[in-house]
């Protein structure tokens, strides 16, 4: 019998080394539940919030005017509301020292719904740390229930219920005790759906490979249909979403940069057009023509000839101010030529609408790209000072490779206006009268269009540099440091005219800029894309200056 009793003591020490050995060494996505909208994973997440805290950009964009303007939106107010009602269940104000204290090293959050905030959270973390968590010291406010033999605290306040339990060098909190009962039911290795089993976490990190130092993996088939998320997401793209599956962003962190790697699934069936390889060819070449002081470039494989002819005209061609609004009526039927409706409210019926800025025939424009065909398209713009004068000057030209070469002439009657030429080197350059300044010079299926000669010039003499390793669909380049301080000024002669007393922060000078400000150690970023089939690959590097 004293055998038996000491055989039984030593399995059930086997049993609990067991479970704890295989506890620890899992993925943490293997102990949440199923149906997560998005899932954040950190190595060492303390460390990351410590940085944070730490920080002067955290100092400067807590205290900037597009802050303040931030701290007024409905996205902030709904967020903040239910930020203080956890805070309510949990027994304290969760400040940024209460969220250090419960953030360990290996941590995960997931999110389940948006519009209640529905999460589950879990780090690893020691006994010791764990037992000085105000959580842990304020249990006894909150109800104790059992799960897979672990006991769990719970408690609500204001319409929210928030769960914890420390288990196993563990921290687990989430909203609801049906939540938490599920994480700890997987923990303890209940064979129930979770996070780790779903097709759109396992193949989108099957193809991502190893984690980086932070990791954020996206269910985006699900999140496009989300109500909420198409409401509140900023970039309003949901369109362009909707052809991929699944995503993942990995950050990287040097003291020199700060390099996001992400990929993205497309949706299975989803009919796309994909750049061919001659276009890519051509992005490699155009490539070479950004001047190593552009303050942005950006280079397009395969664009659609219109959307070369709209980039032609409302930056070079004919620009002129435009008013980008969403629309809020639903669509109605076909109105008489010339009728206005009830949506066009910043339409003047008192006075014709203004002339086209130049000379540019828009269809003949349109039928030269059509019927030349558009390979690859980059932008090269700057900013550029004038001494003595608050005005800047935007320099911008745009290359276009043709898949044949371009006829000048066609070229020359499409933009319109008197012509003059001069010979630089090798190349002809093309130069329209009137007030604003257009020139243009081409190179077999090279065409370049500008608003400023020397940027013209400058790009022409860099097509005798040697091929670009650059190999994507879409790429693009913003020196963040060159062009800040220009951008400024810019923004400040803007909000000149806004002189009414209590009209702060002003918007362009005072909240746009203040973002400028805060970021400024952000030197440039940097972009590169490439689409293949079945995916989307993007590599961002954000460059600190040092």
């Amino acid at each position: 019998m004293k055998r038996l009793l000491i055989l039984s003591l030593a399995a059930g020490a086997a049993a609990i080394a067991w479970y704890q050995a295989s506890a620890s060494s899992r993925p943490l996505a293997q102990v949440f539940p199923s149906g997560a909208l998005v899932y954040l994973e950190a190595k060492d997440f303390s460390h990351l919030l410590a940085d944070w805290d730490t920080s002067a950009v955290k100092r400067e964009w807590l205290t900037s005017a597009i802050y303040s303007e931030f701290e007024r939106s409905n996205l902030y107010l709904k967020l903040n509301g239910f930020y203080k009602a956890y805070g309510s269940a949990a027994g304290f104000a969760m400040d940024m020292a209460s969220l250090r204290s419960l953030a360990g090293d290996e941590s995960a959050l997931a999110l389940y719904d948006l519009q209640s905030v529905q999460f589950a959270y879990i780090t690893r973390i020691s006994a010791a740390r764990a037992a000085q968590t105000r959580l842990w010291l304020g249990r006894g406010s909150f109800q104790s229930r059992q799960a897979g033999g672990i006991t769990f605290y719970t408690r609500t306040a204001e319409n929210v219920e928030l769960a914890f339990a420390i288990t196993n060098g563990y921290l687990l909190v989430s909203s609801g005790e049906e939540r938490m009962a599920g994480m700890l039911g997987l923990l303890t290795g209940k064979d129930t759906p979770n996070i780790a089993s779903e097709g759109w976490y396992k193949n989108s990190t099957d193809a991502a490979g190893a984690p980086a130092e932070l990791r954020l993996t996206m269910n985006l088939e699900t999140l496009v249909e989300n109500t909420y998320f198409r409401s509140y997401w900023v970039q309003r793209n949901t369109t362009d979403v909707r052809r991929l599956l699944s995503g993942v962003a990995d950050i990287y962190r040097t003291s020199s940069d700060i390099r996001e790697q992400r990929l993205f699934l497309k949706r299975p069936g989803v009919a796309e057009d994909l750049p061919p390889a001659e276009a890519i060819a051509a992005v490699t070449a155009l490539a070479q023509l950004a001047p190593d002081d552009a303050g942005l470039y950006r280079i397009w494989a395969g664009p659609r000839a219109s959307d070369a002819a709209a980039l032609l005209e409302s930056h070079i061609l004919n620009p002129r101010p435009r008013s980008e609004t969403i629309p809020i009526y639903a669509p109605s039927g076909e109105q008489p030529t010339g009728a206005g409706n009830e949506t066009e409210l910043e339409t003047r019926i008192d006075e014709p609408p203004l002339p086209k800025a130049g000379n540019v025939d828009s269809d003949a424009l349109a039928k030269l790209l059509e019927d030349t065909g558009v390979l690859a398209m980059v932008q090269v713009q700057s900013s550029q000072s004038r001494a003595s004068t608050p005005f800047i000057k935007l320099p911008c030209a745009i290359g276009v490779t043709g898949r044949a070469n371009w006829n000048e002439g066609r070229v020359k009657d499409a933009i319109g206006g008197d012509w003059s030429t001069q010979v630089r080197g090798t190349h002809t350059i093309y130069r329209a009268g009137g007030l604003g300044q257009v020139t243009f010079a081409t190179e077999g299926p090279v065409l370049i269009v500008a608003n400023n000669a020397d940027l013209l010039q400058s790009m022409l003499d860099r097509r005798t540099n040697g091929p670009s390793s650059l190999n994507a669909t879409y790429a693009a380049h913003f020196r963040h440091d060159r062009e800040r301080v220009n951008f400024d000024g810019m923004m400040t002669a803007l909000d000149f005219a806004q002189t009414r007393t209590g009209q702060e922060p002003r918007f362009f000078s005072g909240n746009i800029a203040s973002l400028s400000a805060a970021l400024r150690r952000v030197s440039g970023v940097e972009v590169v894309e490439t689409a293949t089939a079945d995916r989307v690959e993007q590599r961002i590097v954000y460059h600190l200056a040092r």
